[in-house]
């Protein structure tokens, strides 16, 4: 028996250490990143296999219907694999299907409990290290905004990261009754956080910022409300200064002109909104022609290519691997079952932490950190694809499987 506690006390620590290092490899290395995900993949099912008898245990405390929604992808794969007239690559299959990767390690957290406060000074490194990576690479070396600032993730996407993780750090101020401690670090924390949307000039990051703030305002109880108008009119002021001295501004009236022109009978879509608009309307074509399973994950160009010529597409219009739109993309790629799959994977956690936060509202409630991962990356996916990048994949599934785990395992916090 001393063994076995000595044998869980090792795996619950090397869990939590390998949470800390995950939020830190997104931000600095492509192998660190895919070895840590194996590492975890593979710890969980050893000690799984070490302990069959806990696997009672786990399923009768685990989600089931976050275990269905992990798995729903790999179905998807498969029926593709299978029906589709041209056989989907072996590739594809994998990347669409590593959700369910994730399984064995929700069983091994559900059994385990490791502390989540490691991953949250990870999602505070995150942040720290995303923003002097942006200024250099953007402001310094004057690289264009499609470069991947880290070799592997993109600049919207790895905007969308580090305002959900710089969120997600703010728990570390939370003490068990709902207030903060240190509040004198919780405003410069937000600021820094604010700060990478302006610097990458990201519209779709702004916005992003905007509602997880709005939406986090909206759930805590007990607000002072003198207090949060002057804050909140200090941060709009900061912004809108920053703002109208940036591109953001150009970019936004360009947004309007954008649409204005393509509302005319002369349209284009040669620019970032209208571009969009195409590549919507392109995905909704491709979802009523292949409702059931698609035309195949990663496929949307070859589709759009067919449409370009068949004439249907405008001349200026370029090729792209996604809509921009994660669930446009779930559409046309994998039909209603990949519509449903990503569906699960969104609401599934989303609506067990709303009745579990409506019970005890509170900045020191866990389901507010599950609210917040599945909120920001639904947001982030309405102008974007988020879950195209392999790593993010993985890095969605893995962390909501930590954090759900740990709002079930948590007690039910006193409302404040």
């Amino acid at each position: 028996m001393p063994q076995k506690k000595s044998a869980d006390a090792f795996a619950r620590s090397l869990l939590a250490g390998m949470f800390f290092l995950y939020p830190v490899s997104l931000a600095l290395n492509k192998t660190m990143n895919d070895v840590l995900s194996l590492a975890l993949f593979l710890s969980s099912c050893a000690y799984l296999l070490m302990r069959p008898a806990m696997l009672k245990t786990a399923w009768a405390h685990c989600r089931r219907p976050w275990i269905i929604a992990l798995c729903v992808p790999l179905l998807l794969a498969v029926l593709q694999y299978l029906l589709l007239p041209q056989q989907l690559h072996l590739r594809d299959m994998d990347e669409v299907s590593r959700f369910v990767a994730c399984v064995p390690v929700y069983l091994a957290i559900v059994i385990l409990r490791p502390s989540i406060r490691p991953f949250l000074w990870g999602c505070l490194l995150f942040l720290l290290a995303t923003v002097p990576l942006m200024f250099w690479h953007l402001h310094v070396l004057g690289l264009a905004r499609g470069v991947l600032p880290n070799g592997f993730l993109g600049i919207i996407p790895h905007t969308s990261l580090a305002l959900i993780l710089g969120a997600l750090a703010l728990a570390l101020l939370v003490q068990q009754d709902g207030s903060l401690r240190r509040r004198w670090l919780a405003l410069p924390l937000i600021g820094y956080a604010l700060a990478v949307p302006l610097l990458t000039q990201t519209r779709s990051g702004l916005l992003l910022a905007l509602c997880l703030g709005a939406l986090v305002w909206m759930l805590l109880p007990n607000k002072r409300i003198k207090g949060l108008l002057y804050g909140a009119v200090a941060v709009l002021a900061i912004i809108g200064i920053v703002v109208t001295n940036s591109a953001l501004w150009s970019r936004s009236d360009q947004t309007l002109a954008e649409i204005e022109h393509y509302a005319s009978a002369d349209n284009t879509a040669m620019t970032s909104a209208t571009t969009r608009i195409e590549l919507w309307r392109f995905a909704g074509k491709m979802f009523v022609a292949h409702p059931l399973i698609g035309v195949g994950n990663h496929r949307f160009q070859e589709g759009l290519m067919r449409y370009q010529v068949a004439g249907e597409t405008p001349s200026d219009l370029g090729m792209f691997t996604h809509p921009h739109n994660e669930f446009l993309k779930a559409a046309a790629e994998g039909g209603i079952i990949g519509v449903f799959s990503l569906g699960l994977l969104y609401f599934v956690p989303l609506l067990a932490a709303r009745r579990r936060y409506a019970g005890a509202p509170s900045a020191a409630n866990p389901a507010l950190l599950v609210i917040i991962v599945s909120t920001g990356f639904f947001i982030a996916g309405m102008v974007d694809v988020v879950l195209i990048w392999r790593p993010t994949i993985l890095f969605y599934g893995l962390v909501v499987s930590l954090l759900v785990a740990h709002m079930d395992g948590a007690g039910t916090p006193a409302a404040t």
